[in-house]
């Protein structure tokens, strides 16, 4: 019995499809951007905003201390 021609081996992606979403986002980023967006991402970040996220994150799953 033959194999279905959609069965053939997976080749590896080279990342290039990723690579042009990149480069387009580059290019059209800062005509999309929300205003919000673009405030949070110029802030200046602390060294305990990881930890911050961490405990947000902990009490949004109902974990108590």
């Amino acid at each position: 019995m033959a194999r279905h021609p959609i069965d053939r081996p997976h080749t590896p992606d080279d990342g290039t499809r990723a690579q042009h979403y990149a480069d387009i986002e580059r290019r059209t980023g800062d005509e999309t951007k929300h205003p919000k967006v673009d405030a949070l991402s110029r802030r200046a970040h602390t060294p305990d905003d990881g930890r911050r996220v961490t405990e947000f994150a902990r009490i949004a799953r109902g974990k108590t201390a």
